[in-house]
């Protein structure tokens, strides 16, 4: 998938499921405001940097949902800064594969000692 490309446009359903605005997923994802703009609106193909921090972000919210007992708190958490995060949202660490790799840590943690 990241390979052939993805559409510009499913940064909007993107943006819907994990309840945030355009503008706010475009920059989880490292695009400005403009730029994604213009991709949609064109209808190009993303990079494969944006579309594998958009796996990132959904695998993450998938963790999350598995962990929280509701949707809605699920994307709250992944918005929300974290003290194990130097106060940072996990959606925000997510912009690396280090900072996604801590995060799915601590989802781990939470899921099988409720202690995090």
């Amino acid at each position: 998938m990241v390979k052939r490309g993805v559409p510009s446009r499913s940064l909007l359903p993107l943006a819907e499921y994990l309840g945030v605005s355009k503008d706010a997923v475009a920059a989880y994802l490292g695009l400005d405001r403009a730029t994604a703009h213009r991709k949609i609106t064109r209808g190009d193909t993303l990079p494969i940097y944006v579309a594998e921090s958009m796996l990132r972000l959904l695998e993450l919210s998938r963790l999350e949902e598995d962990t929280s007992t509701t949707p809605d708190t699920a994307a709250a958490w992944l918005r929300t800064a974290h003290p194990m995060l130097a106060t940072d949202a996990p959606f925000d660490w997510a912009k690396s594969a280090y900072g996604t790799v801590h995060v799915k840590e601590i989802l781990t943690a939470i899921k099988y000692s409720n202690s995090v």
